[in-house]
């Protein structure tokens, strides 16, 4: 197969006939976080979802009475938002990279379509990176150019609830430290908040969203408070002490810099996608002579599930 095959029709043929694994390509380089997430697919716009909260008591048979029941949906309404990236690329230098000397070798429209593939997805690839360190902190900007302004991201809309006065310290979904974490004091400050968690979230089997310096400070701190103890063998602390094993810490890159540390069960936080749609796509195109460019298509957005403490609780860390 000669470099020179790699044509324009090459390129668009393999972007048509693998669409669907090329579009997914961003959408696996989120799984260093979804996998500690729940992503649902099938969501253009808005979806809307519930958390039935209703009051009802057994009492013994032969004093049972009807009452009436009170209680709320709770309704929470995911946003994806659909976005577009344009990129120009050389195809010919991507293709020596990728095959080396089996560039050269003789091949045919079968081969050079596998080629294609091959080209198509090495330059999609990466385009999740940035999906995965704005996660958190993404902004949605109708006018924006970035990946940081497509959608809302967690820390996002935490801040928002946090002024609508839906994650508040009344509520007991929100726990405000007067105190930086820092390597003398981390265990004792995070074991602090921990404690004070509605006791059925602390039944539940959470991760805990951080950046992984706050987990570092942790582990500096743990070391430091039991280094005298027998069973301290290994330097990395993978659960918060006093946790029963299940606060689990899930350190984040899209957490550098946040000021809030989420602690959930895995279904509570939502990452919605498309990926099932023909609206979701990656095509090739030539607007300059020497160049192909790349137009890839999807839809992407967060939501937490519920917001009850019994849900999720929020550590706010000070300015």
């Amino acid at each position: 197969m000669n470099i020179d095959e790699i044509s324009l029709s090459s390129l668009q043929e393999s972007a048509h006939k693998y669409r669907k694994e090329l579009v997914r390509l961003p959408v696996i380089a989120l799984e260093s976080s979804t996998k500690f997430m729940t992503v649902r697919p099938g969501i253009q716009g808005k979806e809307t979802f519930y958390d039935p909260e209703f009051e009802a008591e057994f009492a013994p048979y032969a004093t049972a009475e009807r009452t009436k029941t009170e209680g709320s949906f709770n309704p929470r309404t995911i946003e994806t938002f659909f976005g577009a990236c344009f990129f120009d690329f050389d195809p010919n230098a991507i293709i020596s990279s990728i095959l080396g000397h089996k560039a050269s070798q003789a091949g045919n429209g079968a081969a050079n379509t596998v080629a294609g593939r091959e080209v198509c997805a090495s330059v999609v690839k990466n385009l999740g990176r940035k999906l995965n360190r704005h996660l958190f902190n993404a902004k949605r900007n109708d006018a924006g150019k970035t990946t940081a302004e497509l959608f809302d991201g967690f820390d996002t809309i935490t801040e928002a609830e946090i002024a609508a006065g839906n994650i508040s310290v009344e509520k007991g979904n929100l726990i405000v430290l007067d105190e930086k974490i820092t390597a003398q004091n981390a265990a004792d400050v995070i074991k602090k908040a921990v404690f004070a968690a509605n006791d059925e979230l602390r039944e539940e089997d959470c991760f805990v969203y951080t950046s992984r310096s706050i987990v570092d400070l942790y582990n500096e701190s743990y070391l430091m408070s039991h280094s005298g103890l027998v069973y301290n063998e290994e330097y990395k602390q993978t659960t918060i002490e006093g946790s029963d094993g299940r606060m689990t810490f899930a350190p984040m890159v899209g957490k550098k810099g946040s000021k809030y540390i989420h602690i959930c069960p895995k279904g509570n936080m939502i990452v919605g996608v498309d990926q099932m749609s023909d609206k979701e796509r990656f095509e090739v195109n030539r607007y300059e002579p020497k160049l192909r460019t790349g137009e890839l298509y999807m839809y992407l957005g967060t939501q937490f599930e519920s917001l009850d403490p019994r849900r999720m609780l929020v550590i706010q860390l000070p300015d």
